[in-house]
């Protein structure tokens, strides 16, 4: 008997809550199977209305956290007035730079307070949370990815998105930035699959690529002016041709 074929990918859209046209093209993809998980913010203006939409299509059960801790206003008052924000208390990006490899003390209660805070919203929303990962892949720095890792263990969210580990582009330095990450979250059970990367690359990859392990991509859906559902990194595309193939 043949061995039996590798299972598809995991296509998670990003970003649910920042938006309507985002909310209701990513609802579309949960619902129509064009995607199997979502990931959701507590700090974008559409966070509430798209959780109560979550819930009454139930959809909750495949739905994650997006944390935000690079633009926008984070919920806890203390990093409002933290370097991390500008005088209007919104985020400057300074936790997005580089490779943070760590952070001071009052730092880290400061990101663990505000990580802690988004995640308990998005529960009181309704959402039970299946994983947690984060806008602009915040949680791929060392330090941030320590607190997240231990507050998604404390609150049993089962599962936290890898660093990028396939693909062109990563620098033998990254490589082994992510290494580092990516073996904290296996070693704290807490890495779902075994790679994470662009839907591009995973196209790709050969079969014997595929069949190495389970693969996490992220898209990212979009409501069209038109009311197609397309991927805002490839609009001119619908996001069923984007994703066609993938299995």
């Amino acid at each position: 008997m043949a061995d039996p074929a590798p299972p598809g990918p995991l296509v998670v859209a990003d970003d649910l809550g920042s938006w309507p046209r985002k909310s209701d093209a990513i609802l579309e993809a949960l619902e129509e199977g064009l995607v199997g998980a979502a990931s959701a913010t507590a700090v974008f203006p559409d966070a509430e209305r798209a959780a109560a939409a979550v819930r009454e299509r139930g959809l909750a059960g495949v739905v994650g956290a997006h944390l935000v801790l690079t633009e926008w206003e984070p919920l806890t008052d203390a990093m409002r007035r933290s370097r991390f924000c500008d005088a209007d208390g919104r985020f400057t990006g300074g936790l997005r730079r580089g490779h943070l490899v760590r952070l001071g003390a009052d730092d880290r209660r400061l990101v663990a307070g505000e990580v802690r805070a988004q995640l308990e919203r998005l529960r009181t929303l309704g959402l039970p949370l299946s994983h947690v990962d984060s806008h602009h892949h915040a949680h791929n720095h060392l330090p941030i990815g320590a607190i997240v890792g231990a507050l998604a263990r404390e609150l049993g969210v089962p599962r936290v998105r890898l660093g990028r580990n396939f693909g062109p582009g990563r620098s033998l330095r990254y490589r082994a930035y992510i290494a580092v990450l990516n073996g904290r979250l296996r070693r704290g059970g807490l890495a779902g699959t075994t790679y994470f990367g662009a839907v591009s690359a995973y196209r790709a990859l050969t079969p014997a690529d595929r069949a190495r392990g389970t693969y996490e991509l992220h898209a990212h859906p979009l409501l069209a002016e038109d009311g197609r559902v397309v991927e805002e990194t490839a609009p001119e595309s619908s996001l069923a041709a984007y994703l066609d193939g993938l299995a």
